[in-house]
């Protein structure tokens, strides 16, 4: 649990706030990047999850694609 709550803010701080990203928005995608981007997400290579997270767009929760879309992905 701490693990995941520590991607998340790296998610955060990776995407930045410049896009005034959320906690609740970067929360939305943590299940969907330990489930498809494992590797990624375990290596905490934001660029990674998130070209990883695009690439299973259509597996991925409707929340994490809102997400990913509202941030231009």
């Amino acid at each position: 649990m701490k693990l995941a709550i520590f991607i998340v803010l790296c998610m955060v701080i990776a995407i930045g706030s410049a896009r005034a990203q959320t906690f609740e928005e970067a929360k939305a995608c943590v299940g969907d990047a330990f489930h498809f981007c494992k590797a990624e997400a375990t290596m905490l290579n934001m660029a990674a999850i998130r070209k990883c997270l695009v690439d299973h767009r259509s597996k991925i929760s409707s929340e994490c694609r809102n997400m990913l879309r509202k941030h231009g992905a």
